[in-house]
């Protein structure tokens, strides 16, 4: 019993495997013998569809961007060249209040001026009677001609003299205690009350001008190549570059227009960047093609627009058109892409100015793609078909153009005019994949 149950255990041990390989042996040669044969198809490559842009070259005057905050033109702080006490004050004369020029804003007790002007005047009064007294005494005794007499007349002369000088002087600080506006503008801040006591030098109040108005903005070097800047002044205000300004009130945005003047007297050291300056006449006015426009405060914030130099021969392309910093993609006749190494005089807001490295007339892709290689084949939409093949068709033809199927990888478009001429051009392309037939 013994022998046989070890047999027993040796055949389940050797011979069961060996049986389990031996089968899947002859299973995997039956499904090698069996297999279904795969259907034949040749292989159609995709190629990829592009949109192009025709470019031509043109003189621009390329628009340089910045902003700023509003500053007035002119602004000064009002102080007292007088002493008293204040009696009354303009109710212009407040935070906000407009004024025009020559205006009186405030004015200052004049009692104490008006007894001094009353005291020298007595002074010039005597000093015109002591000059006539010394003449007299001069020409009675014959002392017109000598040393003696002259120097008589002249000091009762100066002594005139000095009295009336301080009589102007008297009547220049009498005239002071009204304190006239400068200029027509509007005030900042007031800093003085009716009553206060006030003395020469004491700050009365911030005030500017409405007249114009500035704005510094701030240009890097690139940008200041591509502008006319007026480094020594505003000499001729026609010549100068225009700025076009815009500020949003709510949802709604405005725009004023000035011209560059001039720039800073250096580069900023905080952000070695150059400040031009922009005037802005009239800030407050109304403008009839915006009736809704409000005045341009100080210290709104506004984006600016340069007028730029003129440059010749430059290719303008949107920023989608650039690939790697400086390339740019072509399409061929042959629809054939090519890569264009271009040398980019200016990176604007919305576009590339390129000033080398295409050619007029040129075709660049405006579609991103993920893979480039030099050569490569493209595809184009129906109506760039046609604009292609329109460009070897002479302009006064009218044009037809048919398609029908040759091979698997052609298609031949057939143009004619409308005389008995015909061009027929054959254009090698990828045609779209049949679909898979139903199962």
């Amino acid at each position: 019993m013994k022998l046989s149950s070890i047999l027993t255990k040796y055949k389940l041990k050797v011979v069961l495997p060996l049986a389990l390989i031996v089968g899947s042996i002859v299973i995997a040669i039956l499904l090698v013998l069996f297999k279904p044969q795969a259907e034949k198809r040749s292989s159609q490559p995709k190629l990829p569809v592009v949109t192009v842009k025709k470019v031509h070259s043109e003189t621009v005057k390329i628009p340089v961007f910045s902003r700023g905050t509003i500053k007035a033109g002119t602004d000064i702080i009002l102080t007292s060249e007088v002493q008293g006490r204040v009696q009354s004050i303009s109710k212009n004369l407040t935070a906000g209040g407009f004024f025009k020029k020559g205006e009186v804003l405030l004015k200052v007790d004049p009692v104490n001026y008006e007894l001094d002007l009353a005291k020298v005047k007595s002074q010039v009064s005597k000093a015109e009677l002591n000059l006539a007294r010394v003449k007299a005494d001069v020409r009675t005794n014959r002392l017109g001609k000598t040393r003696v007499g002259l120097a008589r007349v002249a000091e009762a002369k100066a002594q005139l003299k000095a009295a009336q000088a301080d009589t102007e002087r008297v009547k220049i600080l009498l005239a002071k205690t009204e304190v006239r506006a400068p200029f027509s503008g509007r005030v900042l801040d007031k800093m003085v009350g009716t009553g206060q006591y006030i003395s020469p030098g004491m700050q009365l109040g911030r005030i500017f001008a409405t007249k114009n108005a500035e704005i510094h903005l701030p240009l890097s070097d690139t940008q200041i190549a591509l502008i006319d800047v007026p480094y020594r002044g505003n000499k001729n205000s026609e010549a100068s570059p225009l700025v076009r300004l815009e500020a949003s009130y709510g949802e709604t945005s405005f725009y004023w227009l000035g011209r560059i003047i001039g720039t800073e007297g250096g580069i900023n050291a905080r952000n070695r960047l150059m400040y031009l300056i922009a005037d802005i006449e009239d800030p407050f006015a109304d403008d009839p093609a915006q009736p809704k426009r409000p005045p341009l405060t100080v210290g709104k914030f506004v984006e600016a627009e340069i007028e730029g130099s003129k440059f010749d021969n430059i290719f303008v392309v949107p920023r989608e058109a650039i690939r790697n910093s400086n390339q740019v993609l072509t399409v061929d006749k042959n629809q054939r892409l090519h890569i264009r190494e271009v040398s980019i005089l200016y990176r604007g807001k919305n576009n590339i100015y390129i000033k080398k490295g295409l050619n007029e007339n040129d075709h660049i892709v405006m579609t991103p793609l993920d893979v480039v290689v030099e050569g490569m084949r493209v595809l184009l939409s129906d109506s760039q078909q046609m604009e292609f093949a329109s460009t070897s068709i002479e302009k006064d033809d009218s044009l037809k153009v048919g398609t029908r199927l040759l091979k698997s990888d052609e298609t031949e478009r057939i143009i004619s005019t409308g005389t008995d001429k015909k061009r027929t051009i054959h254009i090698k392309e990828a045609l779209p994949p049949e679909p898979l037939p139903e199962q």
